[in-house]
C-alpha cells in the first residue's frame, strides 16, 4: 500500500467455516477427502504387521522405495526372479497364498503393488493383477508410470450405472487405458468427446489421454444416438464398438 493510500481499508482474510452437510462432508460445499483405502488400516501406510522372523534384507529395501513408485522404472529393463519369501513378507498378514488368483489386494499400499510389480519377474497369480478405485489417492501418481512390455497400470475399466457426461472428464488422464465399459449410463457423445484424445495428440505426449482405447462397450445407453461416430473417431486403436464382454 502506497503512503497516499491511506485511506482504503486493508483486505482481510476471513477463515472459512466447515460446515456439516447432510452425507456428512464437511467444508465450504466441498467434500472431505478421499476416504483411505483398506491398506492404510494397517499402521496408516500398508504396512504388514510383523510378528514372525525378521523378513529379509530386500524387504526393507523395496519398502524404502514407497515414496517413489513413479521413479523406479529409471532403473531400466532389468528385472529381478520373484522371490516367494519377499513377496510373502510384502504381502498383507491374511492374504494366503500367492499363487491363488482370486485373492484381494485391497489391504495392500497400491504404490506397494507397483514397485513389485516392476522390480520383479515371474509373479505368482496371486499378485500379476492389482483392482484399484477410481477414487484412489495414489491413482494420479501411479498414472506416472510409463508402460511397458511388463507392466501397465489401469487397462481394463467397468464403470456400468457409475459415469455421466459431467464426470466423463476424470477417464482423461488415464492414459494406459485399453477397454473401457460405459453401459447403462446417461453418457452421450458428448461426455465421450470429453476425455478422447485430440486429433494431435501423440503417443509419446504425457497428455495424449485414452489414445490407446481399443474397446469401448456402450450398451442400453439411452443418449448414444449416430453421433457417438464423430466422437470416437479421435481413438486411433478403437477396433470394438457396442456390445462386446470383457
Amino acid at each position: 500500500m502506497s503512503p497516499g493510500a491511506s485511506h482504503l481499508k486493508p483486505v482481510v482474510l476471513l477463515p472459512i467455516r466447515a460446515r456439516q452437510t447432510a452425507d456428512g462432508d464437511s467444508g465450504p460445499g466441498i467434500p472431505n477427502s478421499i476416504p483411505p483405502g483398506l491398506y492404510e488400516s494397517i499402521h496408516g501406510t500398508g504396512a504388514s504387521t510383523r510378528t514372525g522372523p525378521i523378513p529379509p534384507l530386500a524387504y526393507f529395501c523395496i519398502r524404502t522405495l514407497l515414496n517413489y513408485a513413479d521413479q523406479v522404472h529409471y532403473i531400466g529393463s532389468h528385472r529381478i526372479r520373484s522371490q516367494p519369501e519377499v513377496l510373502r513378507a510384502l504381502s498383507p498378514p491374511t492374504f494366503g497364498d500367492l499363487n491363488t488368483g482370486t485373492r484381494c489386494l485391497c489391504k495392500l499400499d497400491p504404490r506397494l503393488w507397483s514397485i513389485i510389480a516392476q522390480v520383479y519377474s515371474g509373479l505368482p497369480k496371486g499378485l500379476q493383477n492389482y483392482y484399484i478405485p477410481l477414487g484412489d489417492r495414489y491413482l494420479p501418481l501411479l498414472q506416472a508410470i510409463p508402460s511397458t512390455p511388463s507392466f501397465a497400470f489401469i487397462t481394463v475399466l467397468n464403470l456400468v450405472r457409475c459415469i455421466s457426461d459431467e464426470t466423463s472428464h476424470a477417464l482423461k488422464s488415464l492414459h494406459s487405458l485399453c477397454a473401457l465399459d460405459i453401459s447403462q449410463t446417461s453418457v452421450s457423445h458428448l461426455g465421450i468427446r470429453h476425455f478422447a484424445p485430440t486429433i494431435t495428440s501423440k503417443p509419446s505426449d504425457p497428455r495424449c489421454g485414452t489414445r490407446g482405447l481399443r474397446i469401448l462397450r456402450l450398451c442400453n445407453c439411452p443418449k448414444i444416438t449416430d453421433q457417438v461416430i464423430s466422437a470416437v473417431s479421435n481413438f486411433p486403436l478403437l477396433a470394438i464398438l457396442g456390445s462386446h464382454h470383457f
